[in-house]
């Protein structure tokens, strides 16, 4: 049986294309969740769109497989 590592592994190509994402969480955007730090609303909007952008990346990494 392969490990998950190695299925990992298996699925990289040999061009070396790769998205890393790291921690990122839908409420790290939301302005509920970004109240209590007093951004700016310029900030707020800045970081949900980020959230956002991190998504749309990795729907596109995952559909060019």
């Amino acid at each position: 049986m392969t490990g998950l590592r190695e299925r990992q592994l298996g699925g990289l190509s040999a061009d070396g294309a790769a998205l890393l994402v790291v921690d990122v969480q839908r409420s790290f955007g939301d302005p509920a969740m970004l109240e209590p730090y007093g951004l700016a609303p310029d900030a707020a909007a800045a970081v949900a769109a980020a959230v956002e952008r991190c998504g749309e990346l990795v729907q596109s990494a995952r559909a060019a497989g």
